[in-house]
């Protein structure tokens, strides 16, 4: 074997160590959840959200660029069309400072909105993301109407994972008569504040 094959054996068994070691981090990377906040046990009061009287209140706070988003609105569908106009429900969508008005009117806005009997708002400067706890993108919070707190976390297994999860588990047992003590799951998302390095066209 001649000396530029043998640089390009080498040059190839890097680029497969490369490759290999990229799998690897994004595998582990989809299985780290984000951080979960500190949810008011309550309903807060300085919210610009009212609870539902009559019925559980809903809240998914999200990031509009967030790829790893896309999965829980896709989950927060399937558990709405299981149980039709049994909860209030909202997305909020984090509206960063300084950029243009509408910038959080991308896809994310437009599949949340497709979904039935779902309020979409804006969230300016993340405040009501804030006042509820939530830091990663996905985050959903489930309040009785009593304004007891029933459920925080995420409704994905991993990011970007559509399908079955524990936090999926957890309110159809809630809805189907289960109730127990307030959960806290584990979010998979990208953070609702500041430097997102999944997120897509972040601030223009």
């Amino acid at each position: 074997m001649n000396f530029r094959s043998c640089v390009q054996m080498v040059f190839l068994g890097l680029w497969f160590v490369a490759v290999a070691a990229s799998y690897v981090f994004l595998l582990n990377y989809k299985s780290i959840p984000g951080s979960s906040g500190s949810t008011p046990e309550v309903w807060p009061r300085e919210s610009m959200l009212k609870p539902e009287p009559n019925r559980p209140t809903l809240i998914m706070v999200a990031h509009p660029r967030c790829p790893c988003t896309v999965a829980s609105l896709d989950a927060l569908a399937d558990l709405l069309s299981h149980f039709p106009k049994r909860l209030g429900t909202h997305v909020l969508f984090v509206q960063p400072e300084g950029v243009r008005a509408g910038w959080e009117k991308d896809n994310l806005w437009h599949q949340a909105e497709a979904i039935p009997d779902v309020t979409v708002s804006a969230d300016p400067l993340g405040r009501e993301a804030k006042r509820f706890g939530a830091a990663t993108s996905g985050h959903v919070l489930v309040y009785h109407q009593d304004g007891r707190l029933l459920l925080s976390g995420g409704i994905t297994a991993a990011r970007g994972h559509a399908g079955e999860s524990l936090g999926l588990d957890r309110l159809f047992a809630l809805f189907q008569g289960e109730e127990t003590a307030p959960s806290s799951l584990p979010v998979f998302g990208c953070p609702l504040q500041g430097p997102c390095p999944a997120c897509v066209k972040e601030t223009k």
